[in-house]
């Protein structure tokens, strides 16, 4: 059984543990070095004249007054003294935002955008359509657009299935059940196209959707550009003539 073998940078890993180490080790010295001076114990800096101290400590005390950091009454530091973080910190936090890896950018951002469900034509037969069916259906029955007819139609012939399953319907009226009653297609200035193929192509493939949604006993409304209310109301009037 082969086992996935994950490529490291050595030379990386190296550096990033060397610099830790290094810092961790400077932070102790740091402490010891505080411990020392706070205990008085001679050595290193810790043994320095009384004078020495005492001008230190008066060039700090100088120092913090000119950054606004001045003592409160336990002798502690406050203001911009005591909020500013240590060297060590300072170096820490770089070295996180050196080595801290970017997110990938994702190659398909802006590969794709939304695109209205309806054209304009189509959005105004859509509220006129669902206005007439609450009139003449009443409530509980639904409008549905641009459903393709393999969601609504099934056979047991697949190459059948194939042939009408990436056709759509512009809208479906469906029962309170949800089942399909008709399909009604819009056949507006863009169906037939701008060429004489164009309009042999959307012929053949109304004449598929019409031998299918017959099969199934669903009724298929055309309607057409030059549609009105009136019309309209006429055809779904006989619509439920036949279903109910």
């Amino acid at each position: 059984m082969k086992t996935l073998e994950i490529p490291m940078d050595p030379i990386g890993t190296t550096f990033t543990f060397g610099t830790l180490s290094i810092l961790w080790l400077f932070n102790r010295w740091l402490v010891a070095r505080r411990q020392a001076v706070r205990s008085g114990k001679p050595g290193g800096d810790a043994a320095m004249a009384p004078e020495l101290r005492k001008t230190a400590k008066r060039g700090g005390e100088r120092k913090q007054g000119k950054e606004g950091g001045k003592s409160d009454v336990t002798g502690k530091p406050s203001g911009k003294a005591a909020r500013r973080p240590g060297i060590v910190a300072r170096v820490v936090a770089a070295l996180g935002q050196l080595f801290r890896r970017q997110p990938a950018e994702d190659p398909d951002h802006g590969l794709y955008s939304a695109q209205p469900l309806l054209n304009k034509e189509e959005r105004v037969l859509f509220v006129e359509l669902e206005r007439q069916i609450r009139s003449i259906f009443g409530s509980g029955y639904w409008l549905m657009c641009q459903v393709s007819l393999g969601e609504i139609l099934k056979s047991k012939d697949h190459g059948a299935f194939w042939k009408i399953n990436n056709k759509r319907a512009d809208f479906v009226l469906m029962s309170p059940s949800y089942m399909p009653l008709a399909t009604i297609e819009y056949q507006g200035s863009g169906h037939w196209g701008f060429t004489e193929e164009h309009a042999e192509k959307a012929e053949k493939s109304d004449a598929l959707k019409r031998k299918a949604l017959r099969s199934a006993g669903i009724s298929m409304i055309e309607v057409f550009e030059n549609w009105n209310p009136r019309s309209l109301r006429k055809q779904l009037v006989s619509l439920k003539k036949r279903k109910t």
